[in-house]
């Protein structure tokens, strides 16, 4: 882990580690979960590219641009360095490989 600040959609592991502050999301929850029909049409997955790509730049417009350049009075971007902060915290426990070679250890080779 190195403190960069995921911006994702909400599939595979950031579904799982994302919290709101650790990170940045693209699209929803939501949208995420009801799109994995296998009834999908290239009209529905055109509605989705768009609501994507809202998203993406609602969220870097809105979100991480103002968090980056906003210096606070310790001369550094707080809001920023908090959610790196915050990343380091809750997602190097949950996908770090020492997590990761326990789990081995733990649930394969000593079985």
């Amino acid at each position: 882990m190195n403190g960069g600040l995921n911006f994702s959609i909400l599939d595979g592991w950031w579904i799982e580690g994302y919290n709101e502050i650790n990170g940045f999301a693209i699209g929803n929850n939501a949208e995420a979960t009801s799109n994995t029909s296998s009834g999908e049409n290239d009209a529905d997955n055109a509605v989705m590219d768009a609501e994507d790509a809202e998203s993406l730049y609602s969220t870097l417009e809105n979100e991480i641009i103002p968090a980056f350049y906003n210096i606070g009075d310790s001369g550094l971007p707080d809001e920023w360095i908090g959610r790196m902060k915050n990343a380091l915290t809750t997602l190097t426990p949950q996908f770090s490989s020492d997590r990761m070679l326990s789990d081995y250890i733990e649930k394969i080779y000593k079985r």
